[in-house]
């Protein structure tokens, strides 16, 4: 049925069916005139297309189907909707956008890194230690050890139209961007803190109140939700850290991450 639909609205083929449908009404015509008057159809079917038609009659034939046209190239144009470049994009800021989606997520998705903590400007103590896992949707991140830090990186973002691994900024709008970070959380074996953290593409500086730190200590899911405002003149990131974790051979899991702007 779609072939047909396809074929139907192609531009050549629609021509070549409408030619072949005045053929065909041309020889049913033909055919009942032929019973009708008792007359042999060879012979009907030659004398209806050697018929002589006065030029008049072509000539309002061109004129009516010329007015046909013209009067619906009018109604399309006044019926469609023309939005110039700045209001589209405005009303485009206003769709939710969705940025991530862990469910459509997989381990190419992310980069882990095993890091020191910070303080004052400077690298403290051993590194973090532990792996992550991704399965069914769920990140896994196991604890080695409890110092230091373990850093998720997401680099595949959704519905960015250049480069993949930001979020790129929106220079159509006045005001600051609101981004949802949205998450269920649990843990296995010990609590674990996790930073969310939204920064400046291609740098280490933090956007200012874009960040907040959780203290994970259930073992059944549990969701969290953090809502930043983020300049809108600005590339960004979200990471997310893992910290201060109480035991070793411990498991934090995430599912559900989903990052998307608010209208």
């Amino acid at each position: 049925m779609k072939r047909i639909k396809a074929i139907w609205n192609d531009t050549v083929w629609s021509k070549v069916i409408a030619v072949f449908i005045c053929f065909l009404a041309t020889l049913l015509y033909n055919w009942v005139s032929s019973i009708y008057q008792r007359k042999d159809f060879g012979k009907l079917f030659l004398t209806f297309w050697s018929t002589n038609i006065p030029l008049w009659v072509v000539v309002i034939a061109f004129i009516v189907i010329w007015l046909v046209i013209l009067y619906r190239r009018i109604l399309i144009k006044k019926n469609t909707k023309i939005i110039d470049a700045p209001a589209a994009n405005n009303i485009q800021s206003t769709i939710p956008n969705m940025f991530f989606d862990s469910s459509k997520s997989s381990f190419s998705d992310f980069e882990f890194r095993q890091e020191r903590t910070w303080q004052n400007n400077q690298p403290i103590g051993n590194p973090g230690q532990g792996k992550l896992d991704i399965s069914k949707g769920i990140l896994d991140i196991e604890r080695f050890n409890t110092e230091g830090r373990l850093l998720i990186k997401i680099i595949q973002y959704l519905n960015q139209p250049v480069a993949k691994d930001h979020i790129q900024k929106n220079i159509h709008l006045q005001s600051d961007r609101r981004i949802s970070v949205s998450f269920r959380a649990k843990i296995i074996g010990g609590s674990r803190k996790v930073r969310v953290i939204c920064k400046e593409y291609n740098a280490t500086q933090w956007i200012h109140n874009a960040n907040a730190t959780l203290l994970i200590n259930h073992i059944q899911w549990k969701e969290y939700t953090n809502i930043f405002r983020v300049p809108a003149n600005k590339d960004f990131v979200i990471d997310l850290e893992d910290f201060e974790a109480e035991k070793t051979q411990s498991n934090l899991q995430l599912k559900d991450l989903l990052i998307e702007e608010l209208s």
